[in-house]
């Protein structure tokens, strides 16, 4: 573009947006749902153990910052959950014993 059609073009976007400058706008809200609110926590990680980091979370295809999120998560659901480690092993195993055919669906105590 030369110097006139740049200027020739920047007058007619005015006066196309100074004849609509009073037109009622709607507007539109995110279609995001919002997400629950959150904090910033600063988290000191051992030198030595950030390329163990990212490694994990690189096979993750996950950011560090966000494999030590799941991570920090992950450990808190599972202790406030009152569910212990040995009967979350009995579930997972039967239900692969199910998954194989080797046992029945019913439950065992």
């Amino acid at each position: 573009m030369s110097e006139k059609s740049i200027a020739e073009f920047l007058a007619d976007e005015a006066e196309a947006i100074e004849a609509h400058k009073d037109d009622e706008v709607s507007l539109v809200r995110s279609r995001r749902v919002p997400r629950e609110p959150s904090q910033v926590y600063s988290l000191r990680v051992p030198v030595d153990k950030l390329e163990e980091l990212r490694t994990h979370a690189e096979r993750q295809h996950l950011n560090p910052s966000a494999l030590m999120r799941l991570w920090v998560l992950e450990r808190l659901e599972r202790e406030t959950s009152h569910t212990d480690l040995p009967q979350l092993v009995r579930k997972a195993v039967h239900e692969e014993l199910v998954d194989a055919g080797l046992v029945s669906q019913q439950r065992a105590a």
